[in-house]
């Protein structure tokens, strides 16, 4: 960077010698100390001695706004009032709504028995009949009671001997009725040179006319052969045919007469017939109706009535029950007589598709496996003989959401997404209030034949499982679901950090030792854990309330301590729990660590560079996360490009990340811009990085590369830094605090501490502090240091040993500070490149040329 600068001052442009500036010296700032670096729990002061003193866990931990919000869904059974539970895993959300429906004094909600029995009229709609409850296994064996009685007793009725004499008697008057007919017609034909035969066909019999000829009767056909051999004149023959025609016509009106006559035979027989039925099954059916005097009951009835009725056969042919169907039909035309052909009391059974006989108050249904079928219920399909798949009503199956019905039905959101047609036919269900039971071939048009079961009303709250990210992604593309899910009850997965939340660790682990038989902990054990609790939360002032996790770490520790024999787990096991489970999936760490160690990755640790910082990130796993130090360089010169992110030019640069370059960008138009235009082109880069980086955390990191690159003043390589920085210049608070320390504080150790070594950090996350104990003792150590910052000038100060500087009344900067030397450079670039224009634009003819200075670079020493 060129010592000699141009400046204006007082209308003119002149040229300054930086030499004349010297670089006031910065104050030091204060360091953390190690107490500060980490919160402690004191074991003395938990009360206790090991877990067994500690009553085990029973409540929903520190978690008042989710159980208000459940209390508010259990208790309102109002139409849209389903519960969307949110909050990380871990959290205690399923136990916490077992817990809650378990406790609460819930307002019992009527429930029902369903039962879908044969729609005799329509045997493809099933019938609905709604019970109270334990009343519908009791109708099924009312009505199996029923249908047994009639099989002994219609048998009976209809051959009893003063049914039968009716009967006869009215088989006899139309007999002679008969007789009478044919009598007549006999006679008539006689006596004509004509016969009344009986002429077989087959198993049948038909009375036919027939000419007499040589006393015999002769049947039409073989006239012409009578005619040949002599026996009957041929010239009658046409006269014969004449009178042959007319009685065939009138034996065609008395054949008439005799079917007029059968059917009223038997409509007479099926009246009387119709008679006993009704007489006995009028007290048979009224039993039913008097024991279940709901309507649809009494349809059913009538409709069982009028069948048996219609078709006492079946009631009288033993063998018919199991009477195989030979024939294959192409189509199911009739769902009822495809019953009663493989059974014919198949059609009269009772299936009970909800039972809630054994349920004592409102059902609380968690279903684990969310797929249609679980969830809806389904209609089964059968093989019948020949080799093709119906169905009827019987097969019908309930779900999860009928067994719910009048109570509570728990599910994983996800799990219901993910399975097909499961979300869209859960939501239809709970707009509508009515369940529809189909199976799910017919809803992806698969099936060879359906039906379509009457719907059930049902009065179900449904409870779903799932993140806050899913919720709000509900909430934006599923426009009914605001509708649906009024009620949202939002776990915390952190808790305040105290006396009484460590407590609850320790009854945690005493529920443990009951219910799973692990091992007791000490009180340094439990102090231990909520320790690590306060790791895991990373929030400043809070410990973790993933009451899964920290149970994970109370197994590892019970195993641990099993194997060497001890009788109680202790501080020591949980720390090997702790590090066991961070080596197992420290591999990658491991690699890093490694191309480090060996210069792979380009990094200093000592010295001073101009225009180069290291930054430090994050490697995100999910349930595992570690740091890494990033060496962050920029590059300036004079131009108009602005701030180059080469990240962003690369698209490696995630939005946040971005904002945060344009964020630097309005911290230096605010710094630098405000008496003139800034001419600058800069380019940042993060070196090395091959893959998608987001997050403002380095945000400080690049405004105190690119401010040192301009001002020419180098920055202590043996410091790191994190922050992220608002328009103002202050430094904001950022994530992952601790892996970031302890990232650079590796890369440190491996290239041997100089005493010197530390990280930059935001003040505002020194609460969140909770460094690994080798790093404590390094700081105790004076190896290594903590500098909390609030100001972009208070790291620029660390970092250089250079005063910042502040602006003065008159419009500069203290002299000789890092932001009066910024500014300088600001002014010498806009100088040099309005100069620059100016001559481009002179004519030809004034272009005078110009003796060219002497510019001669200026090192800073630390």
């Amino acid at each position: 960077m060129p010592r000699k600068k141009m400046i204006k001052t007082v209308g003119t442009i002149e040229e300054i010698d930086l030499k004349d500036y010297p670089l006031p010296e910065a104050k030091p700032l204060r360091k953390l100390k190690t107490k500060q670096c980490r919160w402690r729990v004191e074991h003395k002061t938990l009360g206790f001695k090991t877990t067994k003193e500690v009553k085990p866990l029973t409540t929903l931990v520190e978690q008042p706004r989710a159980t208000n919000a459940l209390k508010l869904g259990a208790q309102i059974r109002g139409k849209g009032f389903n519960i969307f539970v949110t909050g990380l895993s871990a959290t205690g959300r399923s136990t916490a709504v077992q817990n809650i429906f378990d406790s609460l004094a819930i307002r019992e909600v009527p429930r029902h028995d369903y039962c879908y029995v044969n729609n005799f009229s329509n045997p493809d709609e099933p019938r609905l009949i709604k019970l109270d409850v334990k009343k519908g296994r009791e109708f099924k064996d009312e009505v199996g009671a029923l249908i047994e009685n009639l099989k002994r007793t219609i048998p009976h009725a209809l051959e009893d001997e003063t049914v039968l004499n009716r009967k006869r008697a009215i088989a006899s008057k139309y007999a002679l009725k008969e007789a009478s007919i044919f009598k007549s017609l006999e006679k008539k034909v006689t006596g004509d040179g004509f016969a009344l035969v009986q002429v077989q066909m087959g198993p049948y019999t038909r009375p036919d006319v027939f000419p007499i000829i040589d006393n015999e009767p002769i049947p039409p056909n073989q006239v012409g052969k009578k005619v040949e051999e002599g026996k009957f004149p041929a010239r009658e023959l046409e006269k014969l045919y004449e009178k042959y025609q007319s009685y065939k016509v009138e034996l065609r009106a008395v054949m008439k007469q005799v079917r007029q006559l059968n059917r009223e035979l038997m409509e007479k027989t099926a009246l009387i017939e119709e008679e006993v039925l009704e007489e006995l099954l009028k007290d048979f059916c009224q039993d039913i109706t008097d024991r279940f005097p709901e309507e649809s009951v009494e349809e059913y009835i009538c409709e069982i009535q009028d069948f048996i009725i219609a078709h006492p056969d079946i009631f009288s042919t033993e063998d018919s029950e199991n009477a195989p169907n030979l024939t294959v039909p192409q189509q199911i035309q009739n769902p009822l007589e495809e019953m009663m052909k493989t059974d014919p009391f198949r059609i009269f059974q009772v299936n009970v598709a909800h039972d809630n006989t054994t349920i004592k108050k409102a059902p609380v249904i968690i279903e684990h496996h969310p797929n249609y079928h679980n969830l809806f219920g389904t209609i089964e399909r059968e093989m019948r003989y020949g080799g093709y798949w119906t169905t009827d009503f019987t097969q019908i199956k309930g779900g999860s959401l009928l067994k719910a019905d009048g109570g509570y039905l728990v599910l994983n959101a996800m799990d219901v997404l993910l399975e097909p047609m499961s979300w869209r036919t859960l939501m239809r269900t709970l707009k509508t209030g009515k369940l529809q039971i189909q199976g799910l071939d017919t809803l992806i048009s698969i099936a060879p034949a359906t039906i379509k079961p009457e719907p059930i009303e049902i009065d179900v709250t449904v409870i779903l499982i799932g993140d806050s990210y899913l919720y709000h992604m509900l909430q934006h593309y599923e426009e009914d679901f605001p509708r649906v899910f009024k009620v949202r009850a939002d776990f915390d997965s952190h808790m305040s950090r105290g006396r009484k939340q460590v407590r609850y660790y320790a009854s945690l682990a005493s529920k443990m030792t009951k219910n799973e038989n692990t091992l007791p902990l000490t009180a340094k054990a439990v102090a231990r854990l909520a320790e690590r609790g306060a790791r895991l939360a990373g929030d400043g002032g809070k410990i973790s309330a993933r009451l899964g996790n920290i149970a994970d770490i109370i197994r590892e520790a019970n195993h641990h301590a099993s194997i060497g024999g001890a009788r109680i787990i202790d501080r020591k096991h949980i720390e090997q729990a702790i590090e066991e489970a961070e080596y197992r999936q420290d591999l990658m760490r491991e690699k890093i660590d490694e191309a480090f160690k060996e210069e792979i990755f380009m990094l200093d640790t000592e010295g001073m560079t101009v225009g180069q910082v290291n930054g430090l990130a994050v490697y995100d796993f999910g349930n595992f996360s570690f740091g890494r130090p990033q060496r962050i360089t920029c590059e300036v010169s004079m131009g108009d490009a602005g701030v180059v992110n080469i990240e962003r030019e690369a698209k490696l640069s995630g939005s946040i990340h971005d904002k945060g370059i344009l964020i630097l960008e309005g911290f230096l138009r605010h710094q630098y811009g405000m008496d003139g235009p800034i001419s600058l082109s800069a380019s940042i880069a993060f070196e090395q990085s091959y893959s998608q980086i987001d997050g403002d955390s380095a945000s400080v990191a690049e405004i105190i590369a690119l401010i040192s690159e301009v001002s020419d003043i180098p920055l202590r390589q043996d410091l790191a830094v994190t922050g992220s920085m608002n328009q103002k210049g202050e430094v904001q608070a950022i994530g992952g605090i601790n892996d970031k320390v302890e990232g650079f504080f590796r890369v440190c150790k491996m290239d041997g501490f100089t005493g010197t070594h530390g990280v930059v950090m935001p003040k505002a996350n020194v609460k969140e502090l909770m460094l690994s104990n080798e790093v404590l003792a390094a700081i105790a150590a004076g190896n290594f240091s903590i500098y909390p910052v609030s100001t972009v000038d208070q790291a620029i100060e660390i970092f250089t040993g250079v005063k910042a500087g502040r602006k003065l009344k008159s419009g500069k900067w203290t002299k000789g500070s890092v932001h009066d030397r910024v500014d300088i450079t600001l002014s010498d670039f806009y100088w040099r490149m309005k100069a620059s224009g100016d001559e481009d634009e002179e004519p030809e003819e004034e272009k005078k040329p110009k003796k060219k200075k002497s510019i001669k670079k200026t090192k800073i020493k630390s």
